[in-house]
C-alpha cells in the first residue's frame, strides 16, 4: 500500500492533486486544516492536508487477465464507496467554507468591526499575517490600528486669505461660514469681510445679512465672476474673506457649472468642500468627485451631533488624500465648531468600538433592536 500526504488551498485542488498523482482508485484516509506552509502560493492563509491511499497489490489482482475483482462486479460495494466518498466531500466543502468565512487576523476584526472600514480601506491598512479561525482583538491590538487609521488623515487649517464654502444642499455651508467669521473677527480681532454668490435660494441674503450685523462686519453680494471680483479687490485691506454659496446637487452638471464659472476671478481662493457627517459613502464620493472640478483645498464635516456612525466619514477621510480642517457638531455661532484634529477623531472611533462592544454583548442594535452589530463570523 502506498500512502502520501497533500498540501492544497482548497479541498477541490486537493482533490485534483491526488487523482493526478494515484489515479481515482486512490482513497482519502484522513483530511485536516494545517497553518501556512513554506512555499504555497497565498501565504498567510490555512491549507487543507489530505492523506490518500492507494493499494497497488489489490489492483494487480483484481485487473489480472482483464477480469474485474468480485468486489468491484458488487454494486452494494460501489454504493458504499460512492457514499463514503460524497460524505468526505461534503465535509471539505464546509471545513473550506468555515474557514473562507472565519478566519482573519485581528487587525480585520477591529477594522472592520469596531472602527466600520470597507474592505478596500482595510486592504490598504491590514498587514499581512496569520489568520486565525476565531481571533481575539486585545488591548494592544485596537491600539496599533487606531495609530495606523490616524496617520491617515490629515488635519490641517485652511491655508490663505480668501476661502470659499462649497458642498451640497442641506449641509451647513453659511452657518459654518458665520461661525468661523465669528471666531476670526470677534474673538481673534481680525478684519473679516463676507461675500455671497448664493442669489438662488430664498432668503440667503437675508441670513448671511443678519450674521454680519450682528458681527458688524460688511457683506456683499455678487452673482457672476465680474462682481465677485470687484467685491473681491474692494477688501483688499481685510485679513480674511469668507465666500458663501448656495448648495448644489452633485447630480446638477449645469448648476455646479455655473458655481465654477463664478469663481474664475483670478484670485487664490481655497475651497472648503462642506460635507455633513450623516452622508452615505458613495454620496460622499459622488460630492467630492463632482466639486473636485474646483481646487478643493481641505474638507468640513458637519453635524457630527447628529452622526449615529461616524463610519462613512472615517472610511470618506481614509480613502481620500484632501485634508480636513474643521468639525461642527450643532447650531450655536460661534461655539459648535472646532479644529480637526486626531484626538478628536480617536475619541469617535473609540466611542464607535464601545458601542459596537455594547451590542454585540447585549444583542441589541444602536436602533434599541436586538439585531447585533456586524461582525466577521
Amino acid at each position: 500500500m502506498n500512502i502520501k500526504k497533500f498540501i492544497a488551498n482548497s479541498p477541490q485542488e486537493a482533490l485534483t492533486m491526488v487523482k493526478k498523482e494515484m489515479g481515482p482508485e486512490a482513497v482519502i484516509l484522513e483530511t485536516r486544516t494545517i497553518g501556512p506552509v513554506e512555499g504555497y502560493a497565498g501565504k498567510g492563509r490555512s491549507r487543507i492536508e489530505v492523506t490518500a491511499a492507494i493499494d497497488y497489490e489489490a489492483l494487480d489482482n483484481s485487473s489480472a487477465l482483464g477480469k474485474p475483482s468480485t468486489e468491484a462486479q458488487d454494486p452494494a460495494k460501489w454504493a458504499e464507496l460512492e457514499g463514503r466518498l460524497k460524505d468526505i466531500w461534503d465535509s471539505l466543502m464546509a471545513l473550506e467554507a468555515k474557514i473562507l468565512r472565519r478566519a482573519v487576523t485581528n487587525q480585520e476584526v477591529v477594522y472592520h468591526n469596531y472602527f466600520g472600514l470597507n474592505p478596500s480601506v482595510i486592504k490598504a491598512l491590514a498587514p499581512e499575517g496569520e489568520r486565525e479561525a476565531n481571533p481575539r482583538p486585545n488591548r494592544e491590538v485596537v491600539k496599533e490600528c487606531l495609530i495606523s487609521v490616524l496617520k491617515q488623515i490629515h488635519p490641517i487649517p485652511g491655508q490663505g486669505r480668501i476661502f470659499s464654502f462649497v458642498g451640497p444642499t442641506g449641509v451647513g455651508k453659511t452657518t459654518t461660514l458665520a461661525k468661523l467669521a465669528a471666531l476670526s473677527s470677534v474673538r481673534h480681532g481680525k478684519r473679516t469681510a463676507l461675500i455671497t454668490v448664493d442669489t438662488f435660494r430664498i432668503g440667503a441674503v437675508e441670513q448671511l445679512q443678519t450674521y454680519a450685523r450682528i458681527m458688524d462686519i460688511p457683506l456683499s453680494v455678487a452673482s457672476n465672476a465680474v462682481e465677485l471680483k470687484r467685491a473681491i479687490r474692494s477688501y483688499d485691506g481685510f485679513d480674511l474673506i469668507f465666500i458663501d454659496t448656495a448648495g448644489r446637487s452633485p447630480g446638477n452638471k449645469r448648476d455646479l457649472g455655473r458655481l465654477f464659472a463664478t469663481f474664475n476671478t483670478g484670485d487664490p481662493i481655497h475651497h472648503y468642500l462642506v460635507l455633513s457627517a450623516t452622508t452615505k459613502l458613495q454620496d460622499l464620493w459622488m460630492a467630492e468627485s463632482r466639486f473636485g472640478a474646483l481646487p478643493l483645498g481641505s474638507y468640513i464635516f458637519t453635524k457630527l451631533d447628529e452622526a449615529t456612525d461616524i463610519s462613512d466619514m472615517l472610511n470618506f477621510l481614509l480613502s481620500r488624500q484632501r485634508p480636513i480642517s474643521y468639525f461642527t457638531m450643532g447650531q450655536r455661532v460661534p461655539e459648535d465648531i472646532e479644529r480637526a484634529t486626531r484626538r478628536r477623531m480617536a475619541e469617535w472611533i473609540l466611542k464607535r468600538k464601545r458601542r459596537v462592544e455594547h451590542e454585540i454583548t447585549t444583542g441589541a442594535g444602536g436602533d434599541g433592536s436586538s439585531q447585533p452589530a456586524q461582525t466577521y463570523s
